[in-house]
């Protein structure tokens, strides 16, 4: 299953890397083991999967690439909401 690190983080796909720190750091705080005891260690993982992704120009190009082919190939609508909002930024 593909995983939408925008949506999993709660950013818009033009997000700036200072957004998207500030909203990987927010998810942590909430899901943290010491905060949340139903957090699992997956959750976790993909909080920071996400963010050393989205942070990395050349990673989240090769990411936006794989985000653009997955929601062609599973929801046309969003395939065009997507490309229009990564094209604007």
């Amino acid at each position: 299953m593909f995983n939408d690190y925008y949506k999993l983080l709660n950013v818009d796909y033009t997000a700036s890397n200072e957004e998207i720190t500030r909203a990987y750091r927010k998810k942590l705080l909430i899901h943290h083991p010491d905060v949340s005891r139903d957090t699992a260690n997956s959750l976790i993982h993909e909080l920071v999967k996400a963010h050393k992704i989205l942070t990395d120009s050349d990673e989240r190009f090769q990411y936006n690439l794989e985000l653009i082919r997955n929601y062609q190939k599973n929801n046309a609508g969003g395939f065009k909401k997507i490309l229009h909002a990564l094209l604007k930024g």
